[in-house]
């Protein structure tokens, strides 16, 4: 079953690049550059990038 925008909040508070690049239907090197860029909010835990869900279920990107 799909997960649902407040679902996948509350299930999954972080995403990775690979998983929201999924998600929004780009390349994973798109959202490493966002990140980098400062376009979409990103946080490094435990070295790898990881993205808030919120980015995805309530559009928060630049």
């Amino acid at each position: 079953m799909p997960q649902t925008s407040k679902s996948l909040s509350r299930d999954r508070p972080y995403l990775s690049p690979e998983e929201v690049a999924s998600l929004m239907g780009v390349s994973q090197q798109t959202v490493y550059n966002w990140i980098h860029q400062g376009e979409i909010e990103a946080t490094k835990i435990g070295g790898l990038w990881r993205i808030p869900s919120s980015v995805i279920t309530e559009g928060k990107m630049g």
